[in-house]
This record gives C-alpha cells, structure tokens and sequence, in this order.
C-alpha cells in the first residue's frame, strides 16, 4: 500500500494520466486533482487515503457499498459527494483508475452545465431573472426595442422616475386654475 502522502499523490496523478486538463494543486492542506477550478479527487494527508467527488447519487451509493468505502469526513461531518476509496485499491489500478475517471468526468459535467456564457451570449442585467424580483414582461419588451428605462413608455399605473415630477406639476395647475 502508499505508505506517504508523496506516494497517493503519484498513484492519482498515475490514475489520471489519459485525462484532459487535469491539474494537481494545494486543496484541503493535502493535494487535489482538479478538471479547470473543480476538485474532483484528493490525496487525504491525516489518514492517507484517496478521495473522489461523486455527484451523482447512484455511483456515491454503489462506492460507498464497496468494502472499505468510507465517507469522507475531515471535520466530523461528511462532505457531500466524497468517498474514500478503500485503501487496498491504492495499489490496484483496475479499481482505482474507473472510479477516478468516473469522478472526473461527473465534476466535469456538472460544472460544464453551469458554466456562465461569454458577455456577448449573455442578456443583460436588467433582463436576467432573478429569484427576489419577477421583471415585468411590459418593460422588458420596451427594453429589447433598444430603450434605456429613462426612455421607456409610461403606461397608465407604473411607476417610473418622471411620475413623481408630473403629478407635482398637474397640483401646481390644479391650484391656478
């Protein structure tokens, strides 16, 4: 078995040698293998044990079925996803390399889903939903015409900057009159 923290770091970066874009950096005060910025696999320092992401539920139940899985816990508490792989398969690279690679690639789906799209896919602020607040269908179409809210055509009941302004006024000619 790895008997140093130097040695599962090896056997990762062994484990992962056919996969793209992988990185081994500082995570956890041990070290992480990461697909761009997300962790998918890890080389745990206090019990000298190998670590995997596994989003999907299914694969994180089947893992942690295998003799010798155990949660990855490093304050008490679980975290989500994470499996220590058993500590025989440190060795074995035909149980070890599918897990890895299966972690891999589910880090890699989920965070390819939520990957935020360039400035000029993007719709502008004013226009993307957001969970406190329902835009109002009315002004987002005026919007998209190409009109800035200062511009936008007032309809009987909204509120915009100038309202405040007119009813002032229409008192003043009130009073004159």
């Amino acid at each position: 078995m790895a008997a140093t923290l130097e040695d599962l770091k090896a056997t990762l970066e062994d484990a992962t040698r056919e996969l793209a874009d992988v990185s081994v950096r500082k995570a956890f005060g041990s070290f992480g293998l990461f697909v761009g910025d997300s962790i998918f696999a890890l080389a745990w320092k206090r019990e000298l044990r190998i670590g995997v992401k596994l989003p999907d539920e299914v694969s994180f139940a089947s893992l942690m079925g295998t003799e010798g899985a155990a949660p990855w816990a490093p304050h008490k508490s679980p975290m989500r996803g994470w499996v220590l792989v058993p500590e025989a398969w440190h060795d074995d690279m035909t149980k070890l390399r599918p897990w890895v690679r299966r972690a891999y690639e589910q880090v890699l789906r989920l965070h390819a889903d939520d990957e935020v799209p360039s400035m000029g896919e993007r719709a502008p602020a004013k226009l993307r939903a957001t969970k406190t607040k329902k835009k109002d269908e009315s002004a987002i179409a005026t919007l998209h015409e190409g009109a800035t809210r200062a511009h936008r055509i007032e309809k009987p009941g909204t509120k915009t900057a100038a309202a405040p302004v007119r009813a002032k006024t229409k008192k003043k000619t009130a009073k004159k009159g």
